[in-house]
């Protein structure tokens, strides 16, 4: 079964939402006569992380691209709209970033993949509004009915996929679905009368990033 990563992988490109710069090579090799000496061999590099969102940053996940883990949060306090900071003494390498955002109504995610740390350099990753996932709630509007299955899909998707919900929603309830890709979608709400609901239509509902949609089914 793919990882969640590599999902991801196929389902985003790797240009669209991030900026990801290589700046301020660093790497001196001294040579002299005699008995001069060097300086030491810089082996790691630099994220220069840049919040450019309308959002504070709670958490930066960074991990290489061969580890399956999430990988220890590296930020200790909020980096706020417009703050940036110096993630230094990364290993030359290939890695994968998650970051995080707990808004107010709902948990928001960005990413970024296989991005190279090369030996004395310092790297811009830049991450704006665009970058980020958003949620949908679900509220089960009828008084009385429970839905048992909930699909989601991209609105000019062909196949449903997966149950979204493992226990029937009563009414009043909701379902949170966080992590969506910004884009429209349509939706499948199946009843514990075995009746389906239909939303989205061709336009579909529209997920926009850092954003929680309620959908009323009924």
């Amino acid at each position: 079964m793919e990882s969640e990563r590599q999902t991801r992988k196929k389902m985003r490109t790797k240009s669209g939402r991030f900026l990801i710069l290589a700046t301020c090579l660093c790497v001196f090799v001294l040579s002299g006569c005699g008995a001069g000496s060097s300086d030491p061999v810089v082996s790691t590099g630099t994220i220069h992380l840049n919040n450019l969102s309308n959002a504070a940053i709670d958490r930066f996940y960074l991990v290489p691209v061969a580890d399956a883990s999430l990988g220890a949060d590296l930020i200790i306090d909020l980096l706020a709209l417009g703050a940036a900071m110096l993630l230094p003494n990364i290993n030359a390498d290939s890695y994968d970033a998650k970051i995080g955002v707990n808004g107010r109504y709902s948990d928001y995610f960005a990413y970024a993949y296989d991005i190279s740390i090369a030996a004395g350099t310092t790297i811009d990753l830049n991450i704006y509004d665009s970058s980020f996932t958003g949620s949908l709630e679900i509220c089960n509007a009828r008084a009385a009915g429970n839905i048992t299955g909930v699909y989601l899909v991209p609105a000019d998707g062909s196949d449903w996929g997966e149950n979204q919900t493992s226990s029937a929603i009563g009414p009043a309830a909701v379902l949170h679905l966080y992590d969506l890709d910004p884009g429209p979608y349509k939706v499948r709400v199946v009843w514990d009368d075995l009746s389906q609901s239909i939303y989205g239509g061709a336009a579909g509902i529209t997920i926009d990033s850092l954003t929680l949609t309620t959908l009323n089914v009924n």
